[in-house]
């Protein structure tokens, strides 16, 4: 397990405690608007299961994939009942086209710039309709620790180059947006709606 994947493993708890009420509103109807109902959705990255219980209860087939096995305990002990895969989302464990929809809230901020086309490649692989994610905007990466110590890998990008590499993995952009951090911190998002080809 590399540091970032520990850390979370780590900060579990503490991370669910802050982060598992906010909800996306606005990014999250963008997306589910794309959807049909019912569809089968995967949350790449989801952490202890905040947007997988989201989708649920708006009534789609939501499964939740994270590499920290701590962070999805943390997902059942807040009652998510939706099914929560322990596994790296770059060898996903999910057949060619089974999911409709893809969700990438945050998760390629941890993959370094060499793996991120490879990772595209895989989420796109098991889609058969839309894709949402979102990374943090800047260049080239650097190692953050919390208050605890705790380092993580964050990796940033530029809108353009975010889309061309997007499509040059097997994706139509719909819609890319910067939008402020909800938590006041300093770097932007960039938002991405998208669909396979």
């Amino acid at each position: 397990m590399d540091e970032t994947a520990a850390s979370y493993e780590a900060m579990a708890a503490a991370y669910a405690d802050r982060w598992f009420d906010l909800r996306l509103a606005d990014s999250m109807a963008r997306f589910t608007a794309l959807l049909p109902p019912g569809a089968r959705v995967l949350d790449v990255g989801c952490g202890p299961g905040r947007d997988v219980a989201w989708l649920t209860e708006q009534g789609f087939r939501a499964v939740g994939l994270d590499v920290a096995r701590a962070m999805l305990l943390q997902g059942r002990a807040r009652g998510v009942t939706a099914p929560l895969v322990q596994a790296d989302m770059r060898h996903l464990p999910f057949a060619d086209g089974s999911f409709q929809g893809i969700w990438a809230c945050a998760s390629l901020l941890h993959i370094p710039h060499r793996q991120v086309a490879g990772v595209l490649r895989e989420l796109r692989r098991v889609l058969n309709g839309h894709i949402y994610l979102s990374v943090k905007r800047g260049a080239g990466s650097a190692w953050v620790a919390d208050e605890s110590g705790h380092r993580r890998l964050f990796v940033y990008h530029r809108p353009a180059a975010l889309r061309r590499l997007v499509e040059r993995c097997g994706f139509q952009v719909l819609r890319c947006r910067e939008s402020s951090d909800l938590a006041g911190r300093r770097r932007p998002w960039i938002e991405l709606w998208g669909r396979a080809w």
